[in-house]
This record gives C-alpha cells, sequence and structure tokens, in this order.
C-alpha cells in the first residue's frame, strides 16, 4: 500500500519555511497568498470535474 504524503510538511522540509505570525505580513502579501490559493482550488476543481 503506497504511503500517504504530507505536502505542507515537504514544501516545509524542502524549502526550509519557518512558522510565521501572520500579522506581520504585509495585506498586499497576504492578498497574493490568497490569490494563489484560490486559483489551486479552482484548478483542482476544473481538472476533477473534467476527469470523469
Amino acid at each position: 500500500m503506497e504511503e500517504s504524503i504530507n505536502f505542507l510538511t515537504f514544501y516545509k522540509e524542502k524549502f526550509g519555511f519557518k512558522r510565521a505570525d501572520a500579522a506581520t505580513y504585509s495585506p498586499l502579501v497576504l492578498a497574493y497568498i490568497g490569490d494563489a490559493v484560490y486559483e489551486l482550488m479552482i484548478r483542482a476543481k476544473i481538472v476533477n470535474d473534467g476527469n470523469m
């Protein structure tokens, strides 16, 4: 059986991400991150719906 991959842990280890408080980011950076997350969610839905 394949082992489940935790992508968040994978990226934290590969890129050396450190824990940060969201209040330390500027509103522009938070909006940029939000846009990226939204885009990934929409792309995942489109791919999932089209993969029938």
